[in-house]
């Protein structure tokens, strides 16, 4: 009979690594994710006999093994969600967006939208919800950045200025300000008080709203992200190579934007995804949703931090259509489930002078999808160090191409 650490170890001197070591030795040509599997199965045996400490012990063990919030096994609930897509897929049926991810082991987390949350109860949702933590390192901004954006609001709207006293009144706004917020605030409206104004070249017949779109929210993303982060890089529009040539894992992907560190000369690690909605366009090639498109996205960055053994691995994303944002967050805290959970929902301005209102929550917003990028970043470079490293390697998966649906011919006499 095959040993078995966890009946033959004292329960006080237990240690997951030196089990997963112990049965390592006696199987070398076992790979990681087949010896994790193992090794819950000796758990689960454990946690059928008689001994009470053990047994309670094993239990504890399983219950850190999957997702459970008040005693609902969360992981369940996505495994049999994912098993259904599975079915639906090789049915060829037209599957929705959630159920779409859910193939690739990405699992969509909203109260907005259609998802595996919409089949629980109202108190199960809120207490699963409770347990992600949506709301965590978002902030109001300072009472003097509202005032500020009123004040610049006023400006643009005297028409009798111009453009030059415009620039100037902002200007003072900002310097006389000792609020690092109100400066944050001034320098994107200054940045865009040529289209609040209508000041710029004729829009070309052919200029796509997405182009449009992504000058409006550039300033945003400038000034709240990426100048409040060292030594952080931007790209727009540009493709990105998953990990490693010739490793599994390697994929591409080209977001609208993206923000990435590039501490090794070999891969650079991608920390903020935006994908501008295109109305019937799949600029993927496979026929996927922006949504879709942007869930896989993010999952290759969260495979490369994992293959570089980062503690807490999480990337964040936000998907626009039109002045509509939405913003996701995606980590992987237990084995083969990306969460990819909705953070908020929000407007961007347009080319209205009325939309100066917007800005102080879009600051909020976006200065949230800052801190988290910020905490990945230093994760990442202390596991550069060697510092705190998390090989959380068996919980990896690789994304898989969406199904073509075989759609029902309908006849027009009907």
């Amino acid at each position: 009979m095959a040993s078995n650490y966890f009946l033959d170890t004292d329960v006080d001197q237990w240690s997951i690594r030196a089990a997963f070591q112990d049965f390592e030795r006696e199987n070398p040509s076992f790979s990681a994710r087949h010896i994790l599997h193992k090794l819950k199965q000796k758990i689960t045996e454990a946690s059928n006999v008689e001994n009470e400490k053990r047994a309670s012990a094993a239990a504890k063990l399983l219950q850190d093994w999957k997702w459970v919030v008040n005693n609902v096994n969360v992981t369940a609930i996505l495994r049999e969600f994912r098993q259904v897509s599975v079915k639906g897929a090789q049915m060829r049926k037209e599957l929705s967006d959630c159920r779409t991810l859910s193939l690739s082991y990405i699992f969509l987390l909203s109260l907005t939208q259609k998802c595996v949350l919409s089949r629980l109860s109202p108190d199960r949702k809120l207490a699963l919800v409770n347990d992600l933590h949506i709301k965590k390192h978002l902030e109001l901004v300072e009472d003097d950045v509202v005032l500020a954006c009123r004040k610049m609001q006023i400006v643009l709207q005297n028409d009798d200025q111009k453009l030059t006293d415009i620039e100037a009144s902002i200007d003072a706004i900002k310097s006389n300000s000792s609020s690092q917020q109100v400066k944050i605030a001034a320098k994107i409206v200054s940045a865009l008080v040529h289209r609040f104004l209508a000041y710029s070249e004729p829009k070309n017949n052919n200029e796509q709203e997405a182009t449009i779109t992504i000058e409006l929210i550039r300033p945003f993303l400038l000034n709240c992200i990426a100048s409040q982060l060292r030594g952080i890089k931007f790209e727009w529009q540009i493709s990105k190579n998953g990990p490693f040539t010739n490793h599994p894992l390697n994929q591409t992907m080209i977001p609208d934007f993206v923000l990435y560190v590039d501490p090794i000369s070999t891969v650079s690690f991608e920390l903020f995804f935006v994908e501008v909605k295109r109305k019937g366009n799949y600029s993927n090639g496979h026929l996927e949703s922006d949504l879709v498109k942007l869930g896989k996205e993010m999952q290759i960055a969260v495979n490369k931090l994992v293959l570089q053994k980062v503690a807490s691995p999480e990337v964040v994303g936000l998907l626009i259509e039109g002045d509509s944002a939405v913003a996701y967050k995606m980590d992987l805290v237990y084995n083969g489930q990306y969460r990819m959970i909705e953070l908020s929902r929000f407007h961007f301005v347009r080319e209205n002078v009325n939309d100066i209102s917007l800005v102080p929550t879009i600051l909020e917003k976006l200065h949230q999808l800052q801190v988290i990028v910020e905490q990945t970043m230093g994760n990442l470079y202390k596991s550069l160090e060697e510092e705190n490293c998390v090989d959380l390697t068996s919980y990896a998966r690789i994304a898989c191409e969406s199904p073509l649906a075989m759609k029902k011919f309908k006849s027009e006499n009907k």
